[in-house]
């Protein structure tokens, strides 16, 4: 999880306050719609909601092409797609993580 101060998702700043809580759409990557909030659901909070199991496995997303935190909330009607040790951005995405933090 993150715990840093930087901003970037405004978690711990409290940026998202101010911020409408509207209802979105997450477009999964097999077509599935889910609801959600903005600046309220996360990716890992989409993962958790499928299977507890694939929340455990999980170590980053893809929102709209975008790598992104898992614990980040989404903006707006967002396409995710979660990454595993099995996807090659995911284990990229790991690494440099563990080795610059």
């Amino acid at each position: 999880m993150c715990t840093s101060l930087c901003g970037s998702c405004g978690a711990l700043t409290g940026i998202t306050k101010a911020k409408e809580h509207k209802d979105i759409t997450i477009t999964l990557r097999d077509g599935k719609v889910l609801s959600g909030k903005a600046f309220e659901t996360t990716p890992l909070s989409i993962a958790e909601g499928i299977s507890k199991s694939l929340a455990g496995k999980v170590v980053v997303a893809k929102v709209n092409a975008q790598l992104w935190d898992l614990v980040r909330p989404f903006e707006e009607d967002s396409r995710l797609e979660l990454l595993d040790f099995d996807d090659p951005e995911g284990i990229f995405r790991f690494v440099f993580v563990f080795v610059f933090n």
